[in-house]
């Protein structure tokens, strides 16, 4: 290409600063996502966050790869957004997220642009009144169907907090389905990582008049050099606490099927990485860790790593990174579902209602 060439520009929508990587998410948005359209376009990045992004964060996003337009709310703002889904009807997630400021700033600059990258349903929303000749050029991310994972948590809900869920979910999961066929009848462009949750919304779109595409950009993670040799009597389990599929997945575990497996194996230790409200938990095998910078300093103390998932949509990062690691996975139907290679002999799988298949691996 000649120098005197301008190149194409992408701008990618983004409820969340995709650096520093902490999860599989942001890995793939920044590695797969932005690092891959850096070859060939100029891109851009347009934020809503609820988080004040670190100076130094956003230096090295822009210095790396390009400006970044940056749109923050408080907490409270996000709370009384949200509000809007009364008159909106539109999902709360993306009525939390849907700020005038913002808007105008999109919708006058989206021309600019030649193609334009948004992350899953809380920022469609600033590109669905775009004029016909503008929505062309939009990819919708959906990650995986939001829907398909609210009504699969509905089962698994129970007591005080788990009834207030379940009436959340139920609202938000119709809103979201509802907003899923809006989504797929204004856009042509989509991309989703789960086989599984691109049949489910290829079935919401029986009768879209347009043609539509789904490509896959897959999450990917970083995989290091195998450290010090494995120990065997070590087990862990890795994600966002904050995620309710991944905290449904350990309490399960913790109550169901730990109590039973240290008993048969008392010397074996248990080790939780990931962010979110840690869980009370009296046992001094269990070691909850939080957010660790370097898990493979702690993976090279395991054997195993455990995901008793038992709903969920996309592609649990976790999964991919232990099996990169040359670690097994021991798991259920759903933790898989997102692989179209599913692990060979590196990956066991067992129902979530067999505890006494879960013991005996």
């Amino acid at each position: 290409m000649r120098e005197d060439m301008k190149r194409p520009k992408i701008l990618l929508a983004l409820f969340r600063m995709p650096y520093p990587i902490t999860d599989g998410t942001r890995y793939k948005l920044l590695n797969n996502v932005a690092s891959g359209l850096k070859e060939l376009y100029d891109i851009e990045f347009f934020i809503v966050t609820i988080r004040p992004i670190p100076t130094e964060d956003l230096r090295y996003l822009e210095e790396t790869y390009g400006r970044v337009h940056v749109f923050y709310h408080s907490v409270l703002s996000f709370v009384c957004n949200s509000i809007s889904v009364l008159w909106k009807w539109i999902p709360f997630q993306s009525a939390a997220y849907y700020f005038r400021d913002a808007r105008k700033w999109f919708e006058a600059h989206a021309d600019a642009y030649d193609g334009v990258y948004t992350h899953e349903i809380r920022m469609t929303e600033y590109a669905i009144r775009l004029p016909e000749k503008q929505k062309k050029k939009i990819l919708v991310d959906f990650n995986d169907a939001i829907s398909l994972s609210y009504k699969a948590s509905l089962k698994h809900l129970s007591g005080v907090s788990g009834f207030l869920k379940k009436i959340f979910y139920s609202v938000e999961g119709n809103l979201v389905s509802r907003y899923e066929t809006k989504v797929l009848r204004s856009f042509t462009h989509f991309n989703i990582v789960s086989i599984r949750d691109r049949q489910y919304l290829l079935a919401k779109a029986t009768g879209v008049s347009q043609s539509i595409t789904f490509s896959a950009i897959r999450h990917g993670v970083a995989l290091p050099k195998r450290g010090a040799p494995l120990d065997e009597a070590n087990l862990f389990f890795m994600g966002n606490l904050d995620y309710a599929p991944n905290r449904d997945a350990l309490v399960f575990f913790l109550e169901h099927i730990w109590p039973r497996v240290k008993v048969r194996l008392p010397k074996l230790e248990f080790f939780i990485i990931g962010r979110g409200k840690s869980l009370e938990v009296a046992d001094d095998r269990v070691h909850h860790l939080g957010f660790v910078s370097d898990i493979f300093s702690i993976l090279s103390k395991c054997g195993l790593l455990v995901a008793p998932i038992r709903f969920g949509g996309g592609a649990p990062s976790k999964i991919i990174e232990s099996m990169g690691y040359g670690l097994p996975v021991l798991t259920t139907d759903i933790g898989v579902a997102a692989l179209e290679e599913k692990g060979g002999d590196a990956i066991y799988r067992a129902s979530e209602n067999d505890i006494d298949a879960w013991v005996s691996y």
